[in-house]
C-alpha cells in the first residue's frame, strides 16, 4: 500500500510540473468587433471594425445596448456600446506617446548639443580668463618693478639735491669767508670844517 501511494505521488508530481512548466499568456489586441446592419446582433454582420480604430458615433439605439458609427472607410452599422468608447483608443495613446517620445529624444538631442556647446564656450571663456590673469600678473609686476625703480630715482635725485645743495652752502660760506680777509678800502674823511 505505501508502494501504491508513493508511486502515485511520484506520478502526480511529475503531471503537476508539466502545468508549472506552461508559459504566461495575453490577450492580442488584434481583435475585431463586428458591425450589424440594424441596432441587435440578429441584424445580419456587415463587417468587422479593428480594436482601437477611429470611428465617428452617431447615435444610440432605444435599449441603449448598441451605437450607430462610422468608420473611417466610410460604412455605417451598428456596435455594441461596450465595444465604443470616448476616450481614445490605447492604439492612438501609444502613436501619440511614442511621438511624443521621439518629440523628447530630439529635444534631448538638442539640449545635449546646448549644453556641448555651452561647456565649449565655458572652456575657451576660462582659457581666456587665465590667459588675462597672466597678463594682469604681469603688468601687476611691471608697474612694482618701475614703481620701485621711481622710488629709487626719486631717493637718487634727493641725494644729489642734498649734495648740490651741500656745495653750494659750503661754496657760499667759503666765498663769505674770503670776503672778510679781502682788506676794505679806507674811505677818505672829508671833513666839512
Amino acid at each position: 500500500m505505501a508502494l501504491f501511494i508513493s508511486r502515485t505521488l511520484a506520478l502526480s508530481a511529475i503531471f503537476s510540473s508539466f502545468t508549472l512548466l506552461a508559459a504566461p499568456g495575453f490577450v492580442s489586441d488584434d481583435v475585431y468587433a463586428y458591425m450589424h446592419s440594424g441596432p441587435s446582433t440578429k441584424f445580419r454582420i456587415i463587417g468587422s471594425i479593428t480594436a482601437g480604430a477611429p470611428i465617428e458615433l452617431l447615435k444610440l439605439s432605444d435599449d441603449r445596448k448598441f451605437r450607430l458609427i462610422k468608420d473611417g472607410k466610410g460604412r455605417s452599422g451598428w456596435l455594441k456600446v461596450e465595444f465604443t468608447s470616448k476616450k481614445a483608443s490605447i492604439r492612438q495613446r501609444e502613436k501619440s506617446l511614442l511621438e511624443q517620445v521621439k518629440q523628447l529624444k530630439q529635444q534631448d538631442v538638442s539640449s545635449s548639443d546646448a549644453v556641448a556647446t555651452a561647456k565649449s564656450r565655458i572652456k575657451k571663456l576660462e582659457h581666456s580668463l587665465n590667459s588675462s590673469n597672466k597678463k594682469l600678473q604681469q603688468a601687476q609686476e611691471s608697474e612694482r618693478l618701475a614703481l620701485s625703480q621711481l622710488k629709487g630715482e626719486d631717493e637718487r635725485l634727493k641725494m644729489q639735491w642734498a649734495i648740490n645743495g651741500g656745495m653750494l652752502v659750503g661754496i657760499s660760506i667759503l666765498f663769505g669767508v674770503a670776503l672778510t680777509f679781502i682788506p676794505k678800502k679806507k674811505k677818505k674823511n672829508a671833513n666839512w670844517s
